[in-house]
Protein backbone atom coordinates (compact mmCIF):
# COMPACT_ATOMS: atom_id res chain seq x y z
CA UNK A 1 0.00 0.00 0.00
CA UNK A 2 1.46 3.33 -0.97
CA UNK A 3 -1.13 5.52 0.22
CA UNK A 4 0.12 9.12 1.64
CA UNK A 5 -1.38 10.91 4.21
CA UNK A 6 -0.53 14.35 4.42
CA UNK A 7 -0.72 15.26 8.34
CA UNK A 8 -0.95 18.54 9.57
CA UNK A 9 0.31 18.77 13.52
CA UNK A 10 -2.00 21.73 14.01
CA UNK A 11 -5.36 19.83 13.23
CA UNK A 12 -7.01 16.45 14.04
CA UNK A 13 -6.84 13.64 12.27
CA UNK A 14 -10.14 11.26 13.41
CA UNK A 15 -10.84 7.66 12.89
CA UNK A 16 -13.98 6.34 12.52
CA UNK A 17 -14.21 2.44 13.61
CA UNK A 18 -17.26 0.92 12.72
CA UNK A 19 -19.31 -2.23 12.24
CA UNK A 20 -21.18 -4.92 14.29
CA UNK A 21 -19.48 -5.46 17.77
CA UNK A 22 -21.42 -8.78 18.75
CA UNK A 23 -20.58 -10.34 15.58
CA UNK A 24 -17.24 -11.12 15.92
CA UNK A 25 -14.89 -9.95 12.94
CA UNK A 26 -17.63 -7.30 11.88
CA UNK A 27 -16.52 -5.13 14.70
CA UNK A 28 -12.90 -5.07 13.68
CA UNK A 29 -13.48 -1.69 12.45
CA UNK A 30 -14.29 -0.45 15.77
CA UNK A 31 -12.04 -2.45 17.83
CA UNK A 32 -9.20 -0.24 15.80
CA UNK A 33 -10.71 2.84 16.39
CA UNK A 34 -10.77 1.79 20.92
CA UNK A 35 -7.13 0.89 20.38
CA UNK A 36 -6.33 3.84 18.75
CA UNK A 37 -8.48 5.75 21.31
CA UNK A 38 -6.60 4.39 24.18
CA UNK A 39 -3.02 5.35 22.71
CA UNK A 40 -4.47 9.23 23.40
CA UNK A 41 -2.38 10.18 21.06
CA UNK A 42 -2.49 14.06 20.83
CA UNK A 43 -3.00 14.48 17.04
CA UNK A 44 -6.15 12.30 16.67
CA UNK A 45 -9.63 11.25 17.57
CA UNK A 46 -10.94 7.90 17.57
CA UNK A 47 -14.73 7.11 17.50
CA UNK A 48 -16.44 3.76 17.92
CA UNK A 49 -20.10 3.39 16.29
CA UNK A 50 -22.19 0.73 14.91
CA UNK A 51 -23.44 2.57 12.10
CA UNK A 52 -22.25 5.89 10.51
CA UNK A 53 -25.26 8.70 10.48
CA UNK A 54 -25.32 12.36 10.02
CA UNK A 55 -24.19 13.29 13.51
CA UNK A 56 -21.04 12.13 12.67
CA UNK A 57 -20.92 15.21 10.26
CA UNK A 58 -20.09 17.88 13.16
CA UNK A 59 -16.89 15.42 13.74
CA UNK A 60 -15.91 15.45 10.29
CA UNK A 61 -15.65 18.94 9.54
CA UNK A 62 -13.53 20.15 12.06
CA UNK A 63 -10.75 17.26 10.87
CA UNK A 64 -8.02 17.29 8.44
CA UNK A 65 -7.89 13.62 7.96
CA UNK A 66 -10.74 11.40 8.30
CA UNK A 67 -10.38 7.71 8.30
CA UNK A 68 -13.49 5.32 8.09
CA UNK A 69 -12.59 1.67 9.03
CA UNK A 70 -14.12 -1.12 9.12
CA UNK A 71 -14.61 -4.73 7.24
CA UNK A 72 -15.19 -6.57 4.02
CA UNK A 73 -16.52 -10.27 3.62
CA UNK A 74 -13.26 -12.45 2.15
CA UNK A 75 -14.34 -15.16 0.53
CA UNK A 76 -12.77 -18.33 -0.53
CA UNK A 77 -9.68 -17.68 -3.17
CA UNK A 78 -8.99 -14.03 -2.23
CA UNK A 79 -6.38 -12.25 -1.36
CA UNK A 80 -6.08 -11.55 2.44
CA UNK A 81 -4.91 -7.66 2.81
CA UNK A 82 -6.43 -4.63 4.30
CA UNK A 83 -8.00 -2.47 1.49
CA UNK A 84 -7.17 1.59 1.78
CA UNK A 85 -9.09 4.09 -0.49
CA UNK A 86 -8.72 7.57 -0.97
CA UNK A 87 -11.84 9.62 -1.47
CA UNK A 88 -11.38 12.62 -4.21
CA UNK A 89 -12.57 15.85 -4.10
CA UNK A 90 -15.72 16.47 -5.63
CA UNK A 91 -16.61 13.00 -5.34
CA UNK A 92 -20.37 11.86 -6.37
CA UNK A 93 -23.08 9.44 -5.47
CA UNK A 94 -23.52 7.25 -8.11
CA UNK A 95 -27.33 6.95 -7.05
CA UNK A 96 -28.86 9.82 -6.31
CA UNK A 97 -30.66 9.18 -2.81
CA UNK A 98 -28.63 9.42 0.43
CA UNK A 99 -29.19 6.61 2.83
CA UNK A 100 -28.38 6.13 6.55
CA UNK A 101 -26.70 3.80 7.76
CA UNK A 102 -24.16 4.42 4.91
CA UNK A 103 -21.22 4.09 3.45
CA UNK A 104 -18.76 6.48 3.98
CA UNK A 105 -19.24 8.12 0.73
CA UNK A 106 -23.16 8.56 1.42
CA UNK A 107 -21.60 10.28 5.05
CA UNK A 108 -19.36 12.61 3.13
CA UNK A 109 -22.31 13.64 0.41
CA UNK A 110 -24.25 14.47 3.48
CA UNK A 111 -21.11 16.30 5.00
CA UNK A 112 -20.58 18.38 1.64
CA UNK A 113 -24.28 19.20 0.64
CA UNK A 114 -24.77 20.79 4.72
CA UNK A 115 -21.87 22.31 5.43
CA UNK A 116 -19.95 23.16 1.98
CA UNK A 117 -16.68 20.79 3.48
CA UNK A 118 -14.86 18.44 1.35
CA UNK A 119 -12.37 16.65 4.06
CA UNK A 120 -9.53 14.80 3.22
CA UNK A 121 -10.62 10.79 3.46
CA UNK A 122 -9.75 7.65 3.45
CA UNK A 123 -11.62 4.12 3.54
CA UNK A 124 -9.44 0.75 5.12
CA UNK A 125 -11.27 -2.31 5.04
CA UNK A 126 -10.29 -5.21 7.20
CA UNK A 127 -10.80 -8.74 5.74
CA UNK A 128 -13.17 -10.70 7.89
CA UNK A 129 -14.60 -14.50 7.65
CA UNK A 130 -16.26 -14.55 10.87
CA UNK A 131 -19.83 -13.36 11.14
CA UNK A 132 -21.44 -14.99 14.01
CA UNK A 133 -22.29 -13.80 16.82
CA UNK A 134 -19.57 -13.02 19.55
CA UNK A 135 -16.46 -11.12 20.71
CA UNK A 136 -13.83 -13.30 19.30
CA UNK A 137 -12.03 -12.19 16.36
CA UNK A 138 -10.65 -14.83 14.06
CA UNK A 139 -6.92 -15.47 13.58
CA UNK A 140 -6.88 -13.79 10.17
CA UNK A 141 -9.21 -10.35 11.61
CA UNK A 142 -7.10 -10.18 14.18
CA UNK A 143 -3.59 -10.29 12.03
CA UNK A 144 -5.03 -7.83 9.94
CA UNK A 145 -6.33 -5.47 13.07
CA UNK A 146 -2.16 -5.40 13.42
CA UNK A 147 -1.41 -4.36 10.68
CA UNK A 148 -4.19 -1.67 9.62
CA UNK A 149 -2.41 -0.10 13.33
CA UNK A 150 1.02 -0.53 12.24
CA UNK A 151 -0.09 0.89 8.88
CA UNK A 152 -1.58 4.01 10.49
CA UNK A 153 1.81 4.59 12.07
CA UNK A 154 4.06 4.22 9.29
CA UNK A 155 1.82 6.82 7.64
CA UNK A 156 2.19 9.17 10.61
CA UNK A 157 -1.54 9.52 11.82
CA UNK A 158 -0.73 7.84 14.56
CA UNK A 159 1.95 9.33 16.84
CA UNK A 160 3.53 8.34 19.98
Amino acid sequence: MNTTFSNDQNHINLVIGYGDKKKSDEGAGCHVAELIKQQKSENIEAVSVSNLTPSLASLIVQAKIVIFINTYELFENMQSEIIVKHFLANHELTNTEIDYPGSPDSLLSFVNATYDDEPNAFWIQIPATNHYNGDDFSNLTQQAIEDTIDYLKQEKIITH
